[in-house]
């Protein structure tokens, strides 16, 4: 397996793996997937790390953001999404994208990274909570 940062090459992929996110979530992506990912690899405060087989297939995604708050030291970032290909679930390939995203966050000199998750997707809990994240806030949230 190999974590690399995605390319416009990978729009396909991304829109394979968010459908297999939108599933899970019992919802539909959206037909603007592919654009937001190409316009979001040309933001300096996003990035987008692919994981790759032994195949050169795309098997999970990540995609984190910036954002500064007055709170913070340095900018937080944001995990948007995490998605690992069905098939290869329970192989280290979320782990290996978390440690790029972080790694990442370093560089970008972050205090903080945060991620949410579905109140009822205790999987993805268990998950962050194996690599260190904590439950210290409450995401609240509506549609406009």
């Amino acid at each position: 397996m190999r974590i690399r940062p995605a390319t416009k090459d990978d729009a396909l992929a991304a829109v394979d793996l968010m459908t297999q996110l939108a599933e899970y979530a019992g919802e539909i992506v959206d037909a603007g997937v592919e654009d937001r990912f190409r316009t979001m690899l040309e933001l300096p405060q996003h990035a987008i790390f692919v994981a790759e087989d032994e195949r050169g297939l795309a098997v999970g995604l990540l995609s984190a953001s910036l954002r500064w708050t007055l709170w913070h030291a340095g900018p937080c970032m944001i995990i948007e999404e995490l998605i690992v290909d069905e098939e290869a679930r329970g192989q280290g390939v979320g782990r290996a994208l978390i440690q790029a995203a972080l790694d990442w966050a370093r560089g970008q000199g972050c205090s903080e990274v945060e991620v949410s998750t579905e109140q009822a997707n205790v999987k993805a809990q268990a998950f962050y909570r194996q690599l260190g994240f904590e439950s210290t806030a409450l995401l609240l949230e509506t549609d406009i």
